[in-house]
C-alpha cells in the first residue's frame, strides 16, 4: 500500500510542502491533484470527497455544516435546561467507545442552571466528535455579575495517564499520545490528526522537542468560561485549540524517507471568544435581583397591609368611620305665664 501511495505523490505532483492563500487554506479551498485522483478511485477505504481541500471548506455561512443538535428545552426538569441530548439524532458519535464517545454538555451558548460548584462544566466539540471538561477556579465578579471561572486544565486533554475514565479516548490500534495532545482521527477520515492547546501547553515536553517557535504560556493558552452559576448564563468565554499532524519518517514514502525526527507539526490554532454585551449583562442583573425585589415588595405589600388592619380596628372602636355631626341637646324651656288682654 505504501508504495502504490508513494507511486501516486511522485506521478499526481505531491510535495512536502504547498503555499496557499489563507482564504484557500480556510474556506475557499484549493485543487489538488493527489486528492482528485484518489476522489475518482470512488474507494470505500480512501473515503475523499472532492478534489478540493479546505480545512473549512464548503461551510463558511453554512447552517448544517456541524450537524443538527437537540438541547433540552428545561420542560419537566429545569436544571438540565441547556443540557446536549443528541447530534445529528443520536446520544452517541461511535467516534470513541463507552462514556468517550457519549453526546454530552453544552454547545456553548447555555449552560444547565444552579450550578454546584465541585463538578466540572463540559463543552462539546462536534469538530472533534467529543467533549471537553472545564473545572472550577476561583469566584470572579464581571460587571456587578458575580461569576465563577472555570479552567481547563492537565485533566482536560487527558488520555487515561491522570485519569482512567479518559483512556477510552484511546483509539483503536493507534499509539496514545501521551498526555495533553488528543488524536481526533476517527472525526478526519482518520487521519493522523491531533488537538491541544496552542504552543502545545500543558502537555509533555516532548511535544516541543522538534518544533522551534514554540512559547506556552498558561494566560494566553489556556481555555475558560466566566459563569453566571445561577442562570447558567456565559458572561465571558475564549476556548482555544491547535491542529497538528504527525509527521513520521518513512523510507518507502519518498517525501518522508528524509525527515529528521518523528514530530507533531503544528498546523493551525482555533480561537473562539466571547463575552456578554452591556444590554445582556443589564438583564442578568435584573432576573438576578428578580428574588430580592420580589422578597422587598411582599414585604412593603405586608406592612401596608398591617397598617390598614391596624387602622381600621382603630376606626371601629372609636365609631370614627365616617365624620358624621351628632345633633345637639334639647334644651328645656322653661314656660313663662303671660297675661293676655282679650278684647
Amino acid at each position: 500500500m505504501r508504495k502504490v501511495m508513494n507511486f501516486a505523490l511522485n506521478r499526481e505532483g505531491g510535495s512536502t510542502f504547498i503555499r496557499q492563500t489563507a482564504r484557500e487554506w480556510l474556506f475557499e479551498g484549493y485543487y489538488n491533484e493527489l486528492l482528485d485522483f484518489v476522489e475518482q478511485l470512488h474507494s470505500p477505504l480512501l473515503p475523499v470527497p472532492s478534489g478540493n481541500f479546505g480545512w473549512f471548506y464548503e461551510r463558511n455561512q453554512s447552517k448544517t455544516a456541524e450537524g443538527n443538535f437537540t438541547i433540552h428545552t428545561g420542560r419537566g426538569d429545569l436544571s438540565r435546561m441547556g443540557d446536549l441530548l443528541l447530534w445529528k439524532g443520536q446520544n452517541h458519535t461511535g467516534y470513541y467507545s463507552g462514556e468517550c464517545g457519549k453526546v454530552n454538555g453544552s454547545t456553548g451558548e447555555l449552560w444547565s442552571p444552579d450550578r454546584q460548584w465541585d463538578r466540572p462544566t463540559s463543552i462539546f466539540m462536534p469538530d472533534a466528535g467529543r467533549f471537553l471538561n472545564l473545572y472550577p477556579k476561583e469566584n470572579v465578579t464581571i460587571d456587578g455579575i458575580d461569576a465563577w471561572r472555570y479552567v481547563s486544565t492537565e485533566l482536560t486533554l487527558d488520555n487515561g495517564q491522570l485519569s482512567a475514565d479518559t483512556k477510552c479516548f484511546c483509539v483503536g490500534k493507534r499509539e496514545c499520545p501521551l498526555n495533553g495532545v488528543l488524536d481526533f482521527s476517527p472525526a478526519t477520515y482518520n487521519g493522523p490528526f491531533y488537538m491541544s492547546h496552542p504552543h502545545f501547553h500543558m502537555t509533555d515536553g516532548i511535544y516541543r522537542e522538534n518544533t522551534t517557535g514554540l512559547q506556552p504560556n498558561a494566560l494566553e493558552h489556556s481555555m475558560y468560561v466566566i459563569m453566571e452559576p445561577t442562570l447558567g448564563a456565559p458572561v465571558k468565554l475564549r476556548g482555544q485549540l491547535m491542529i497538528s499532524v504527525r509527521v513520521v519518517r518513512d523510507e518507502a514514502i519518498d517525501f518522508f524517507k528524509d525527515v529528521a525526527y518523528d514530530h507533531y507539526a503544528p498546523l493551525f490554532s482555533l480561537v473562539l471568544h466571547g463575552e456578554m454585551d452591556d444590554n445582556l449583562k443589564s438583564l442578568v442583573r435584573l432576573a438576578l435581583n428578580v428574588p430580592r425585589i420580589g422578597q422587598y415588595t411582599g414585604i412593603a405589600l405586608l406592612l401596608i397591609g398591617l397598617t390598614m388592619v391596624a387602622v381600621g380596628v382603630y376606626l371601629t372602636r372609636t365609631h370614627k368611620w365616617h365624620n358624621e355631626q351628632k345633633p345637639a341637646p334639647i334644651d328645656k324651656v322653661k314656660v313663662e305665664d303671660k297675661n293676655v288682654n282679650t278684647t
